[in-house]
């Protein structure tokens, strides 16, 4: 983290057009917005998912050392990262980005229920893999924050992680006690169920955020337009 930081303040410059400060009332006030509030409510619901792998599946991988759990992890990670960089944007250029997002969230919800009904080395495969929807995933949601809001990118970006990561925050605390009552797998079938209610929602709110990005489609391509 220190290099990052060092490399951070050397490297980065402020840009001329800067944003003004925002405040939290109109990061909470953007949440009102139809478009801001569907893309950040199916956000949620894969970003319960998301920490459901990260936070809670490390304890259902019995019998690792701490190398080989590193490892697990790292492989996961480089799943992240290819995916989002590599994969992501291919998928965006072909279909439309609701029907992209629909897809991986249907694609992990089906890794999620073969999580929720398996044991051993086939889970350990699987949570691996999720690395790959989930990177995918990260990219899309994050584009189409900035893509269907009428609002600044700071504003936007703020209102949808903050309703986002209310997800996040309580997957980890919600699937120990789930674990404990019903079983370790049944933290992944909730977090399955979780993302079919985000790909129905968001097949049911296509239209609305397809109008959005035709709209906001000129000013994404026109900076000057942005501000």
């Amino acid at each position: 983290m220190a290099v990052g930081l060092i490399a951070t303040l050397l490297s980065v410059q402020e840009l001329p057009n800067r944003e003004g400060r925002r405040t939290l009332r109109q990061v909470v006030g953007a949440l009102k917005d139809s478009r801001v509030a569907t893309n950040a409510l199916v956000a949620l619901t894969y970003s319960y998912a998301f920490f459901t792998v990260l936070a809670y599946s490390p304890l259902t991988l019995k019998g690792l050392t701490t190398i080989q759990l590193g490892v697990t992890y790292f492989l996961w990670g480089v799943l992240v990262a290819v995916s989002s960089t590599l994969f992501a944007p291919r998928v965006a250029r072909r279909f439309t980005p609701i029907s992209a997002l629909r897809g991986t969230l249907i694609a992990l919800l089906i890794v999620f229920l073969a999580l929720s009904l398996t044991r051993g080395d086939a889970l350990l495969a699987l949570v691996v893999i999720t690395g790959f929807p989930c990177g995918v995933a990260n990219a899309l949601f994050t584009t189409l924050a900035i893509s269907v809001s009428p609002f600044t990118r700071s504003v936007s970006s703020a209102s949808y992680n903050l309703l986002r990561w209310a997800g996040a925050a309580v997957a980890p605390i919600l699937s120990g006690l789930i674990a404990q009552t019903y079983g370790y797998n049944k933290p992944f079938l909730v977090a399955a169920c979780l993302l079919g209610v985000g790909a129905i929602y968001i097949s049911i709110r296509a239209k609305l955020l397809l109008e959005a990005l035709s709209r906001n489609q000129g000013s994404l391509t026109n900076p000057k337009q942005s501000r």
